[in-house]
């Protein structure tokens, strides 16, 4: 596990130890039986917070890349510069074909986001 898959570990197992604490304050046995049982099945929803984050990251990297595409047509459309233009197109080419990667790892990470990506 890397470190921010340990992070990830931890603060899960902290927040089911402080749910527990809670379900025994207020007395329900049922809440924190179903907690238990999480924590004895930790390694499945832990690998699913990580699985989890590591798609919203992808997410946030395929927003960026967009951001950074748009901002590079403003400036073809205001550049007077042949040689500048140049440089943009290429950017935003290495940009799209980063985007194009991402995407394919977001629709191998959950099914149906597909249709999404292809609308975008």
């Amino acid at each position: 596990m890397t470190i921010s898959n340990n992070r990830i570990a931890s603060q899960w197992i902290n927040n089911q130890l402080d749910l527990y604490n809670l379900a025994v304050s207020l007395g329900d046995q049922v809440w924190q039986d179903q907690i238990l049982d999480r924590l004895r099945s930790k390694e499945e929803y832990i690998q699913r917070e990580i699985q989890e984050q590591a798609w919203q990251d992808l997410w946030l990297r395929f927003d960026d890349i967009n951001r950074k595409i748009l901002g590079i047509y403003e400036q073809l459309h205001t550049s007077v510069s042949e040689g500048h233009k140049s440089s943009l197109r290429e950017q935003a080419w290495e940009l799209r074909a980063l985007r194009v990667q991402i995407g394919k790892k977001l629709r191998e990470s959950q099914p149906g986001i597909s249709n999404v990506l292809q609308r975008g």
